[in-house]
């Protein structure tokens, strides 16, 4: 082969990668764009889930006289946990 047609293989394939890492990128962003709202909704619902346990075992502690408000507080935030789990996971 002469250096002319080198060149023009070097040049082939030179679009040829720019074509195909081009494709690649497309393809990564619409996965990107199609996927994003798990991982956000998983924050907040364990951000939530935080709160709400914290919030709870400061209501159970801190009142004496009445438990039970601070146990419903406490469910509800690991009824959300099981939720955000299940998103995780299954979706």
């Amino acid at each position: 082969m002469n250096e002319q047609q080198t060149r023009i293989g070097h040049d082939q394939h030179s679009q040829q990668m720019s074509d195909l890492e081009r494709r690649v990128e497309e393809i990564r962003a619409k996965r990107e764009k199609g996927s994003n709202w798990k991982p956000r909704i998983s924050r907040i619902l364990n951000t939530v889930f935080m709160v709400l346990a914290a919030a709870g075992l400061v209501q159970y502690f801190y009142n004496d006289a009445d438990h039970e408000k601070g146990l419903t507080i406490i469910a509800i935030a690991m009824f959300l946990k099981i939720i955000e789990l299940l998103i995780r996971y299954l979706g």
